[in-house]
């Protein structure tokens, strides 16, 4: 089988050399890395020195992908004409793929799946974990349909697909039991990623340049800041949720582990807070660190999810949306299925500072 694997975030790639590595090691495995992060073209030079995969591209599309202009003429030209070595590094030496896995509806994701399709008609499409939204995928979400319309009418008059939840063959998750979408499509399971496992490890660390982030071994509560500002969203004040936080745990407690967007000094004029600004991934930093005695505290992350559902370990988990008047539906729906029963939801400050003073178990081996 020839597979390819399409990623945009240093997640992605985790994912990927791990699926690699467990379910199809035996493949002809061919990467993708999209410019969509910081890092992506140091990571693709490192992934080459390995021999994970068969073949290693850089692609240069996130320029294209963050196209805001009324017209998008670079998008249509590039889409109708299948312009792939356009806008990867080297030239592919075939597009002759038997499966394409997908994590997110990216601009190249739709260019090489009609390229691919060109080639073999019988591709299967498959979409990838990336996070809780994976588990919500559905065919009646209003964006959904007008993809499905769109499709229709790019197959029919200029025989082109349109990315859309129609053509997907598969769908990969850790935890299948979790899927709440709406799908005509086979789930399918992905091994738990081993923090015993030297050699994923070691191959991760190499690609990542990973160095040790001792202060995630410290703290009895880690808190996952989210940049809802940077994203334009004035609904919950990140500073009110630090300072609420700072008034309930100790500052030798606590650590805020920020959002890869935010600065630094985002949070300097609160003082004294343990602040960390990694941009390597948290399940990266996970694999590598004894942090499992802490409890994980956000307003939404689904990266508080990443422990239990990507490794199989449980922690006490705090999510404060209802605290912040954050109505967020999904998470809810998520929170009802999951078998973690560690997981905490206060509506109120006072509830807020029960949950924290409770001798309630942070961690529990599954």
């Amino acid at each position: 089988m020839k597979n390819s694997f399409i990623c945009c975030t240093p997640f992605h790639i985790m994912v990927s050399i791990h699926l690699v590595k467990t379910k199809y090691q035996n493949e002809d495995n061919t990467i993708f890395i999209s410019d969509h992060f910081a890092t992506s073209l140091k990571i693709k030079n490192k992934l080459e020195q390995l021999s994970i995969f068969n073949n290693v591209y850089f692609v240069k599309d996130k320029e294209l992908s963050y196209d805001k202009s009324i017209l998008k003429f670079k998008k249509i030209i590039y889409f109708l004409f299948n312009n792939v070595s356009k806008i990867v590094s080297e030239k592919p030496k075939e597009y002759k793929y038997d499966q394409l896995f997908i994590f997110t509806n990216s601009f190249f994701s739709k260019i090489l799946l009609n390229k691919a399709i060109e080639i073999n008609p019988a591709l299967q499409v498959n979409f990838v974990e990336e996070g809780i939204m994976t588990y919500l995928l559905n065919k009646q979400d209003k964006k959904e349909k007008l993809k499905i319309l769109i499709d229709k009418c790019f197959h029919r008059f200029l025989n082109k697909r349109f990315l859309n939840l129609n053509i997907i063959n598969k769908v990969l998750l850790f935890k299948p039991i979790y899927f709440m979408g709406n799908l005509n499509c086979t789930l399918e399971e992905i091994p738990f990623i081993n923090k015993k496992d030297e050699e994923l490890i070691n191959s991760l660390n190499y690609v990542f340049e990973y160095k040790k982030q001792y202060e995630f071994n410290k703290f009895k509560y880690i808190f996952f800041d989210q940049s809802f500002s940077i994203d334009g969203n004035n609904t919950v004040n990140e500073f009110e949720v630090i300072k609420t936080l700072n008034k309930l745990i100790e500052n030798k407690e606590l650590l805020v582990k920020l959002h890869p967007r935010d600065s630094l000094d985002k949070f300097k004029k609160i003082g004294n807070l343990n602040v960390s600004n990694t941009n390597f991934p948290w399940e990266l930093i996970y694999l590598n660190e004894s942090c499992n005695h802490s409890t994980l505290i956000s307003v939404n992350s689904s990266a508080l999810f990443s422990p239990y559902n990507i490794f199989g370990e449980k922690h006490k988990l705090i999510l404060l949306y209802d605290l912040f008047k954050l109505k967020r539906d999904y998470l809810e729906e998520f929170v009802k299925i999951s078998d973690n029963k560690d997981i905490f939801i206060p509506k109120t400050e006072d509830e807020l500072t029960n949950i924290l003073q409770s001798s309630f178990p942070a961690r529990s081996e599954l």
